[in-house]
């Protein structure tokens, strides 16, 4: 859709600038997130309670991003919605530090991701209207890159420093400390955005180009003296979104299945210390670093049908090998090989979505995406958790595990093959058609 604008390049000082954002939102959330499903677990979670983390969080985090999303692109104002986001949405976890039953957990949790919230989509649409079509799969996924880094960092300090510092001490009554270092660093962060000047206040403002559309999804763009309703209905006539939106609905829905249960197996069945956890998030994260932006590359020069099939049937084999996995060094090999081919495709997701969504109606076309995967990953975390504990009832913990995110695998698998529908809306330098043919 937005085939072309008039941006064709991007300063180094904006793209510090959104660097440095997307470092600090991921550090931040790095040095805390990966312990809060142990914290909870010894508070006496089951997998309920953490069906619960996981539900709110996603459901909070994208529920109200129709109405942030539409605020941010009727008031042209994208920068205020995220540097408020940034400030504010980790300083609930200090709560935690007087947590004494799971559902204080998951009350924390909440406000944690409707401030988070707040961001989500003008952080989205800014990015849409900033990166030049030809390199916004190449651009988004080096802030993919950033933030693989920023969080291997931060898991590093929290897993590995603050155990030599503090031993084996409970995380949840340090939590104040990483609250401390976000908010300062979130500051500074804040501050470098906030000299990024807004794009539709330049002299060389954004475009959309819709030569290449036709009339019905023509009519999914939004104009300005359209009702909040219209608006959403124009954005449901937007073919290629609409069916994109569908099909990663119900993907999602699958997906958050096996959510719960990935600390579940981490702590309660292979029972991995503080170091294994903070090594099991920095393996992740290092297969993010080593494979995202050539996987970013290969989409910009061919296209982003087939690596997007490839990044939604690779989770499947993951869930597969993490229900084999006996051995937490297993789970390492998992995150690092079956993660890294999976984020070797991933970029092709978030270009797709940058080529179909118009620029100047960014905000509240991300709203209504992250809303949809928001209240599918919503049921989706829960209904993993309700079979893990009614499976528990009757079988071992490990039969229930692999019943429960084995029914996320074969949803993932099925759901993945509806993504060779979907057709690029916009030209790419190669193909491997024409790779084969002049090889040939």
């Amino acid at each position: 859709m937005s085939e072309s604008s008039t941006i064709t390049s991007m300063s180094k000082k904006d793209q510090h600038a959104l660097e440095s954002i997307s470092f600090v939102q991921n550090f931040s959330n790095g040095l805390i997130a990966p312990y809060i499903s142990m914290i909870a677990l010894t508070l006496g979670a089951t997998g309920i309670h953490l069906a619960w983390i996981s539900s709110i969080s996603n459901l909070f985090v994208y529920f109200f991003n129709p109405l942030f999303g539409r605020l941010s692109d009727k008031t042209r104002k994208r920068k205020s919605f995220i540097i408020f986001s940034n400030l504010t949405w980790f300083i609930p976890y200090i709560l935690i530090l007087w947590a004494k039953t799971p559902l204080a957990i998951i009350v924390c949790v909440g406000c944690v991701y409707i401030l988070l919230s707040i961001g989500v989509s003008p952080w989205n649409a800014f990015q849409n209207e900033l990166f030049p079509a030809k390199k916004r799969a190449e651009l988004s996924s080096k802030l993919f890159w950033v933030s693989a880094i920023a969080t291997m960092i931060a898991t590093f300090i929290t897993g590995f420093f603050l155990t030599l510092v503090f031993g084996e001490i409970p995380f949840q009554q340090i939590i104040y400390l990483p609250v401390i270092i976000s908010f300062l660093m979130a500051s500074f962060a804040s501050f470098r955005l906030s000299r990024v000047e807004q794009p539709n206040k330049r002299s060389n403002s954004l475009t959309f180009d819709a030569s290449r559309l036709t009339n019905s999804e023509k009519n999914g763009q939004l104009s300005e003296n359209k009702t909040a309703l219209q608006g959403i209905q124009s954005i449901w006539n937007n073919k290629p979104f609409r069916k994109y939106a569908i099909l990663s609905t119900f993907y999602s829905l699958f997906q958050s299945m096996f959510w719960p249960m990935f600390s579940y197996k981490q702590v309660s069945i292979l029972n991995a210390s503080n170091l294994e956890i903070a090594l099991l998030a920095i393996s992740m994260n290092f297969a993010i670093f080593l494979t995202v932006r050539p996987g970013a590359r290969l989409s910009d020069r061919f296209g982003r049908r087939y690596f997007i099939w490839l990044s939604r049937i690779t989770p499947a084999f993951f869930v597969f090998f993490y229900i084999l996995a006996t051995e937490v060094w297993h789970l390492v090999l998992i995150h690092i090989v079956v993660n890294g081919i999976f984020n070797l495709w991933d970029p092709s997701n978030r270009a797709y979505l940058m080529d179909i969504i118009p620029e100047d109606e960014g905000g509240t076309y991300y709203g209504v995406f992250n809303l949809f995967t928001g209240v599918a990953c919503f049921f989706g975390a829960l209904l993993g958790g309700y079979i893990f504990d009614s499976a528990n009832a009757l079988y071992s913990t490990t039969t229930a595990f692999a019943i429960a995110v084995g029914i996320s695998l074969i949803g993932r698998f099925c759901l993945s093959w509806g993504f060779l529908t979907i057709k690029d809306v916009k030209t790419f330098p190669d193909s491997f058609k024409k790779v084969l043919k002049r090889r040939h």
